[in-house]
């Protein structure tokens, strides 16, 4: 297979607004916004994290002439010291992210869906948040704190935004489901010390 086919391959596999692709973009911003080389950047993976790598490596992943495999992406993210979440997604408000050919979301639906905040428009809520890992299983199963997940998103946005009024209803909306939480743990301790007492 020629370098042209090989090409066209991978962009068929990872289209313009994949995660791969994203990841390509975000990992080349990230890299000269910290004033790094693509020297620098494989030197700091091959010798910091024993991964090896190259410079022309790193120009086909930036240059979307090579795809990204889940473990290159947490390799870059790792050495750009980013989260992987925001590698793979977009900044910019008004980007979309192509999760695959039929299922594309702006940037924010999905490091929502990423983060396991919130499934995807349309998803069975019951399987998404059950697939959890145990040692957060119990907290998910709660209400309360997926609500409380949910208005801190929202918070994060109308900050993002400058939206003072929503701030400031978002705050309030917050203090009531911590306000109702303390509520229901002041009642189930009551409860526990009366079991406890002969």
């Amino acid at each position: 297979m020629t370098w042209e086919e090989e090409k066209a391959e991978i962009r068929g596999r990872w289209p313009e607004g994949s995660l791969s692709w994203w990841a390509a973009e975000q990992g080349r911003e990230i890299r000269d916004r910290q004033r790094w080389t693509q020297a620098e950047l494989a030197m700091r993976i091959e010798h910091d994290l024993g991964v090896p790598i190259d410079r022309a490596t790193i120009a086909r992943i930036e240059g979307h002439g090579r795809g990204i495999s889940l473990d290159d992406a947490a390799v870059l993210a790792v050495a750009l010291n980013v989260s992987l979440v925001h590698l793979v997604t977009p900044r910019a408000v008004d980007a979309t992210v192509a999760l695959t050919p039929r299922v594309v979301v702006d940037g924010r639906a999905a490091r929502q869906w990423i983060r396991g905040t919130t499934p995807l428009d349309g998803g069975d809520v019951r399987t998404y948040f059950s697939e959890v890992s145990d040692d957060e299983w119990p907290a998910v199963q709660h209400p309360g704190y997926r609500h409380l997940r949910q208005l801190v998103e929202w918070l994060g946005m109308a900050a993002a935004g400058g939206d003072i009024e929503n701030q400031h209803e978002e705050i309030r909306l917050i203090r009531d489901e911590l306000n109702r939480w303390q509520a229901e743990l002041v009642a189930r301790t009551g409860r526990m010390k009366e079991q406890e007492q002969p």
